[in-house]
């Protein structure tokens, strides 16, 4: 190879290498930085779970006391913002069917779920969720003289972005257990283990 055909031979992969690396790294923060997950997201999906009085056995996920009582099925609507701060805030609409709790009449309710999530990205679209401890709780709708439910995690919970970046699938489950408290966020021993899925799509930037 002459003199000249080396230096294009040279210049070609120069030119290759410029083309193909910004897209690399594009395609590197699309799932590690958090501008790339900004912005508000529609969310939709259903939830379903057991709730037991005196809580489940953190290793078995049997109730402490042999009893407990079935939550939904639940549809949930509404959006999740996401912040480049690394926290999305969870504002729902969730319909569901209320648990079948003995002298407690079996009904239907509309619950407005609110709270703030913190979120971890990684690479291959994962994204994980824990809570903002203090910020969980669904307030009734269609009876507002209900008394509101307060609830937090220990636990987390992830799913999987898609290549575009316009969708994401969210699943949560056992072993995560959700506990309810007061409304200063202090524990009380009922806690509830639900199973959902959920699908997310981007409304804005």
């Amino acid at each position: 190879m002459n003199g000249n055909s080396k230096k294009l031979a040279a210049l070609v992969m120069i030119v290759a290498v410029a083309m193909v690396l910004p897209v690399a790294m594009v395609s590197a923060d699309d799932h590690a930085g958090k501008k790339f997950i900004q912005g508000t997201w529609a969310v939709t999906g259903m939830n379903g779970g057991l709730l037991a009085l005196s809580g489940f056995d953190p290793k078995t996920l049997e109730p402490n006391d042999g009893v407990a009582f079935p939550i939904g099925p639940q549809s949930w609507k509404g959006t999740y913002t996401f912040h480049k701060n690394g926290t999305v805030d969870w504002d729902v609409i969730i319909a569901g069917v209320d648990p079948a709790i003995p002298n407690v009449p079996l009904t239907e309710s509309v619950l407005h779920g609110t709270g703030k999530l913190y979120y971890t990205l990684a690479h291959g679209g994962k994204i994980t969720f824990t809570a903002v401890h203090g910020t969980l709780k669904d307030t009734p709708v269609t009876r507002p003289s209900d008394p509101v439910i307060y609830f937090d995690t220990d636990g987390s919970w992830d799913g999987v972005i898609s290549p575009d970046g316009q969708s994401m699938q969210v699943t949560w489950g056992p072993p995560l257990i959700l506990f309810m408290t007061d409304e200063h966020y202090n524990p009380t021993p009922t806690e509830f283990i639900v199973s959902g899925s959920f699908t997310l799509f981007r409304l804005n930037d």
